[in-house]
Protein backbone atom coordinates (compact mmCIF):
# COMPACT_ATOMS: atom_id res chain seq x y z
CA UNK A 1 0.00 0.00 0.00
CA UNK A 2 1.10 3.53 -0.72
CA UNK A 3 0.12 5.93 2.03
CA UNK A 4 1.48 9.06 3.63
CA UNK A 5 4.15 8.15 6.18
CA UNK A 6 3.40 8.55 9.88
CA UNK A 7 6.05 11.21 10.37
CA UNK A 8 6.43 14.94 9.98
CA UNK A 9 7.16 16.13 6.46
CA UNK A 10 8.85 19.52 6.25
CA UNK A 11 6.86 22.45 4.92
CA UNK A 12 7.50 22.81 1.21
CA UNK A 13 5.63 22.79 -2.09
CA UNK A 14 3.11 19.99 -2.59
CA UNK A 15 5.31 18.41 -5.25
CA UNK A 16 8.32 18.37 -2.93
CA UNK A 17 6.26 16.93 -0.07
CA UNK A 18 4.89 14.13 -2.26
CA UNK A 19 8.42 13.40 -3.48
CA UNK A 20 9.74 13.21 0.10
CA UNK A 21 6.84 10.90 1.06
CA UNK A 22 7.52 8.64 -1.94
CA UNK A 23 4.16 9.43 -3.50
CA UNK A 24 5.23 11.29 -6.64
CA UNK A 25 4.58 9.96 -10.14
CA UNK A 26 7.97 8.24 -10.43
CA UNK A 27 7.54 6.41 -7.12
CA UNK A 28 4.00 5.33 -7.98
CA UNK A 29 5.14 4.01 -11.38
CA UNK A 30 8.07 2.19 -9.77
CA UNK A 31 5.81 0.56 -7.17
CA UNK A 32 3.26 -0.50 -9.79
CA UNK A 33 5.94 -1.99 -12.06
CA UNK A 34 7.54 -3.77 -9.11
CA UNK A 35 4.15 -5.25 -8.16
CA UNK A 36 3.78 -6.50 -11.73
CA UNK A 37 7.25 -8.03 -11.67
CA UNK A 38 8.70 -5.75 -14.31
CA UNK A 39 12.44 -5.23 -13.83
CA UNK A 40 13.76 -1.67 -13.81
CA UNK A 41 16.02 -2.48 -16.78
CA UNK A 42 12.92 -3.32 -18.89
CA UNK A 43 11.33 0.11 -18.35
CA UNK A 44 11.39 2.56 -21.23
CA UNK A 45 11.83 6.29 -20.90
Amino acid sequence: PMTLPDRFIDHNTQDAQYHEAGLDAAAIAHTALHALGVAASQQTA
